[in-house]
């Protein structure tokens, strides 16, 4: 069976102005950064020289946005793939991501907290080149799951919080906390 989007976003990119991109990004957030890593799929402008060039785009965030709400930020140019979650009655959507040449405030953020305790938010939006003041979709609330990585590219899966896996009740009972078990 096709998948209806998919045709709808055929038709849509068919009938688009060709001087118009879309642009995909990706934000990362964990406890131990400093700020989010935020990446662009577009090489874009230059916006910084020193201590390297650093190239990639400034856009506004949505106004619900977790961090830097409404704010004009920096998104960092990285070849990167993210593929649309699958719609299944009977599976958890995930997207499936990768990030090649990792650009180095990324991989050492990474790095970071993989030694650190919390979750990686991922956020995934998607601009007009002609629209920057605003994105055009929002995929939020993704938790960054099954993670590898080498030198030259980092792979993972994004989910959404999985209700189902929880524990419930999620205290644990045991003799030396509650002494009354233990007759």
């Amino acid at each position: 069976m096709d998948d209806p989007w998919s045709d709808v976003i055929r038709e849509a990119y068919a009938s688009a102005p060709k001087d118009i991109v879309v642009l995909y990004t990706l934000e990362f957030w964990h406890p131990s950064f400093d700020v989010p890593a935020r990446v662009v799929r577009d090489h874009g402008v230059l916006l910084a020289e020193e201590p390297e060039a650093i190239f990639g785009r400034e856009l506004t965030l949505e106004a619900t946005a977790p961090r830097n709400a409404g704010e004009t930020v920096q998104f960092i140019e990285a070849a990167f793939s993210a593929s649309q979650p699958v719609q299944a009655a009977d599976v958890m959507p995930t997207l499936s991501l990768s990030v090649d040449s990792v650009p180095g405030d990324l991989a050492a953020a990474l790095k970071a907290s993989t030694v650190t305790p919390g979750e990686i938010e991922v956020v995934y939006r998607e601009y007009f080149s002609d629209a920057p003041g605003g994105p055009q979709y929002v995929l939020g609330d993704l938790t960054l799951q099954r993670t590898s990585a080498t030198m030259f590219r980092v792979e993972g899966k994004a989910g959404f919080f999985d209700p189902t896996s929880k524990s419930c009740p999620s205290t644990e009972y045991n003799a030396d906390d509650y002494p009354s078990l233990a007759t």
